[in-house]
């Protein structure tokens, strides 16, 4: 076992140890390196990365018209809740609504 002071220095100490485990060894550093990542990263949270082609093109079907069907409605009901709300708060703050002596 080598003793002399400097042997220590050279080694790693235990917090860099345990930092390196915790910081990305990679970078991207490229529009489609991005793209992998965050590609990486939705399919690990769904869990679509475990699933049979087939599964994975029939929950990602559902999920898709899922997502439209909740975008079709909010952009059919919002600007009508918009035009209520701006009612209301006309109603709260002046005492009458708009268009309406």
């Amino acid at each position: 076992m080598n003793t002399h002071p400097h042997h220590y220095s050279n080694m790693r100490s235990q917090g860099h140890i345990i930092y390196a485990a915790y910081r990305s060894p990679y970078k991207p550093h490229t529009l489609r390196d991005y793209l992998w990542k965050k590609r990486l990263m939705v399919e690990t949270t769904l869990a679509t990365s475990v699933m049979e082609p087939w599964e994975k093109l029939t929950f990602l079907t559902v999920l898709f018209i899922l997502v439209c069907w909740v975008c079709t409605g909010l952009w059919r009901y919002i600007p009508a809740q918009m035009l209520y709300t701006e009612r209301r708060l006309t109603y709260y703050l002046w005492g009458h609504a708009a268009g309406y002596h």
